[in-house]
């Protein structure tokens, strides 16, 4: 811009200078053109003046026009004075010379002095006017370096300004980096640092008085999948509306803090009971399931609270964080929404959940699983209808362990996805290899958590599964439980009806130990109900019992959907069941989960004399 100006200041003198040069041309020519003529006439004039007296006067014009010239214009008007005068002289000398008047002899003088007078008048005037012409381009300069100084006072003043506006970005920049490295950045609570720093402050204080403090460890029961079904943008506002009631409901001196996604910490700072602690916390808890209105709708939360205590729990701040996350876990445990104080023993269960979980991490690399297979016939035992395949861990360290006791910890850590993997590819091995074998369409069924159904890429896990084994889908039924229709009833028969779309059977597992409704069996796209153990072990000495059973079985026939009894160990359950029509039995009586071997020779009893009659 600066720049922009001092050409456009340039130019316009340029222009200026130009013009004013070419007005000046044009004048200096007028006046030697009227200097020419005059000069002429007056000398002429002279030269036929025969008086002295007049002719010394009539030549003082002369003098005086020559001088006027070359003041006015320097360089040209000299040359033309000077060749004027001396044509003047020439000519005069020539009629004293040619004509033989002496008396003319004084009009040679006259042009003569002119021209001296002249150059005289000529050199000191071109020094005047070089040292004018000197002193108007040092004024320049100076006028130039004026301008460029407050050019630059302007432009010192803009950058002035401009570091202060930087200076106070950066200041507010570095303000709230501080911020930042201290508070969360949705909730603005403290963060895990500055709660560890607060913790370690209050060690250091108390400690020294022999006092105590508690440190409390909350947890928000299923955010994750909360937030899948309202949405992150829904899920944040929850956290922040949580968040906020929180900060009510705490005394002031206490503190709360985010420390990550759904994990808030309480550091109690005040003296209290147990007694009484359990109170406070109780009453907090108690206060945030009251409902949360978000745009026009109401949500519910309830949340899991650890507690440990300074300095019988611990006597730093990582270790009172661990005890208090070891007391929530607890509480998880025990039904979640509830208040658990640390206990010792905790730990040592939670390290062997914890060892447990890094060898089962393991397993699949180890080759520590294997699947075992109970067989499902008619109630006639006539007819063979499939194998339920079940998972099994050899441990190198524990030995067998059951599935009760690992399944849930897969799940918790997410190892149940890729152990899931491992089993439906396994099974889809099985079932191809029994196929090829006896060409019975055998169904093999593979129990799918509700983990691995809301998985991203399960579909498409299972469909690669299907294509890498040959498997085709009519040999397989996924088995699934009430779990996964609680979470989200959309998604799930969304997800059901894709893998009916592949052939694969459907069936609900454990029908009766939860939430079950006949609403859900409808909404469903199942294809089998199988009735939970618990239900069936139940029909030898419960009337009511045994007619709800019957019932179940009547009325999911009515529905096109075939009934598994699951957990028939008895003669007398088998009557039952074939009387109420049930499809098939399934339980100890009549097979064992047996491995592969035991399995093929089980399947060799049941096929091979069909065979021979073929």
């Amino acid at each position: 811009m600066k720049n922009d100006h001092r050409k456009d200041n340039f130019l316009a003198k340029y222009f200026s200078n130009r013009l004013k040069a070419h007005y000046t041309d044009f004048s200096s020519w007028i006046q030697i053109i009227v200097f020419v003529i005059a000069y002429a006439l007056i000398a002429c004039i002279q030269i036929h003046t025969d008086n002295s007296g007049l002719s010394g006067i009539i030549a003082q014009p002369l003098i005086i026009m020559s001088i006027y010239l070359v003041i006015q214009i320097i360089k040209l008007g000299y040359i033309v004075s000077v060749a004027v005068n001396l044509t003047y002289a020439i000519f005069v000398t020539y009629h004293v010379v040619v004509h033989h008047e002496p008396q003319a002899i004084p009009g040679i003088i006259l042009p003569i002095s002119t021209i001296i007078i002249v150059s005289i008048i000529s050199f000191y005037g071109r020094r005047l006017n070089d040292q004018i012409t000197q002193v108007r381009m040092q004024r320049e300069e100076i006028q130039n370096l004026y301008e460029t100084v407050a050019e630059a006072k302007n432009e010192l003043v803009v950058r002035n300004q401009q570091l202060l506006e930087y200076n106070q970005i950066l200041e507010e920049n570095e303000s709230r980096m501080q911020h930042l490295s201290n508070f969360d950045l949705l909730t603005e609570l403290p963060n895990r640092a500055t709660i560890l720093g607060r913790l370690d402050l209050l060690i250091s204080i108390m400690a020294d008085k022999k006092m105590s403090f508690s440190f409390i460890f909350i947890d928000i029961d299923n955010f994750g999948s909360i937030n899948e079904d309202v949405g992150h943008r829904i899920g944040d506002m929850l956290l922040q509306a949580f968040s906020l009631r929180l900060g009510m409901l705490i005394h002031p001196e206490d503190m709360i803090g985010r420390l990550g996604s759904d994990e808030y910490a309480l550091v109690i700072q005040h003296q209290m009971s147990e007694q009484e602690l359990f109170s406070y916390i109780e009453s907090i808890r108690t206060s945030l399931q009251e409902v949360f209105p978000i745009e026009g709708n109401e949500y519910s939360l309830t949340a899991s609270f650890g507690v440990s205590i300074f300095p019988s729990d611990g006597v730093d701040a990582e270790e009172l964080l661990k005890c208090a996350n070891v007391a929530m876990l607890k509480a998880k445990e025990n039904g979640k929404n509830c208040v658990q104080f640390f206990r010792r023993d905790m730990r040592l269960e939670i390290e062997q959940k914890i060892i447990y979980q890094k060898r089962l991490m393991n397993s699949i690399k180890n080759n520590e699983l294997f699947l075992v297979y109970q067989p499902q016939f008619t109630p006639d035992k006539k007819r063979l209808r499939g194998l339920e395949a079940l998972v099994r861990w050899n441990s190198a360290k524990f030995g067998v362990v059951s599935p009760v006791q690992f399944i849930p910890i897969a799940e918790e850590a997410g190892y149940i996805i890729p152990m899931g993997e491992w089993i439906l590819r396994t099974a889809c091995k099985k079932a191809v290899e029994i196929e090829e074998k006896y060409h019975n369409g055998i169904i093999i069924s593979v129990n799918i958590s509700s983990v691995q159904l809301m998985a991203p890429n399960f579909l498409a896990m299972v469909s690669s599964v299907l294509q890498e084994t040959h498997c085709e889908g009519r040999l397989l039924e996924f088995e699934v439980t009430e779990s996964v229709m609680i979470s989200s009833l959309d998604i799930a028969v969304s997800l059901l009806k894709e893998i009916k779309t592949m052939g694969i059977r459907v069936a609900l597992d454990d029908f009766g130990t939860g939430y079950s409704s006949f609403r859900y069996i409808q909404l469903l796209p199942i294809d089998t109900l199988k009735i939970d153990k618990s239900f069936i072990d139940s029909i030898e000495y419960q009337d009511t019992q045994s007619l709800l059973v019957a019932a179940i079985i009547t009325l999911v026939h009515q529905l096109n959907l075939e009934v598994v009894a699951e957990g028939v160990d008895s003669e007398k359950k088998v009557i039952f069941l074939t009387k109420a029509s049930c499809d098939y039995l399934q339980g100890h009586l009549w097979g064992m989960p047996a491995g592969d071997e035991d399995t093929d020779m089980r399947l060799a009893a049941i096929f091979s004399p069909r065979d021979e009659e073929t």
